[in-house]
C-alpha cells in the first residue's frame, strides 16, 4: 500500500519478499524516479525482519534515490527489525523510526 504523505512516499514492505514481490518493489521505485519522487519512508511493519531480499532490496533502493539526492527512512517498530538493523549495519546507513507519523515528523 502507497500513500503520500507530507512528500514522502509511505511503502509498506509485504510479510515476505519472494522473487515476484521484490521486482514488483523494484518496478515501483523505478516509476516513483521517472515521476521525480526522491524521499521515501519504508514501514517494515509486518514484514521479516530476517528476509534477505527485503535487506538487498532496501540497499538497491537507498542507493538508488541517494544518488538523486532523495532520501530513504525506515519504520522499524518492532525489536527483531531493529535488532537485524544492527546486526547488519544498517541502522547506521538508513535513519530508523518507530512510527510512520515520527518518519515524516523530521525534517
Amino acid at each position: 500500500m502507497i500513500q503520500h504523505c507530507k512528500g514522502y512516499e509511505v511503502i509498506r514492505l509485504p510479510e515476505w519478499l519472494d522473487f515476484k514481490k521484490t521486482s514488483e518493489l523494484h518496478a515501483h521505485f523505478a516509476a516513483l524516479a521517472r515521476e521525480g519522487r526522491f524521499c521515501h519512508v519504508i514501514d517494515m511493519n509486518g514484514a521479516d525482519p530476517h528476509s534477505i531480499k527485503a535487506i538487498s532490496a532496501m540497499i538497491v533502493i537507498l542507493r538508488s534515490v541517494r544518488e538523486r539526492g532523495g532520501d530513504v527512512r525506515l519504520v522499524a517498530p518492532n525489536h527483531h527489525a531493529r535488532r537485524m538493523l544492527g546486526v547488519t549495519g544498517l541502522d547506521k546507513v538508513f535513519r530508523v523510526f518507530e512510527t510512520v507519523d515520527s518518519a515524516q515528523a523530521v525534517v
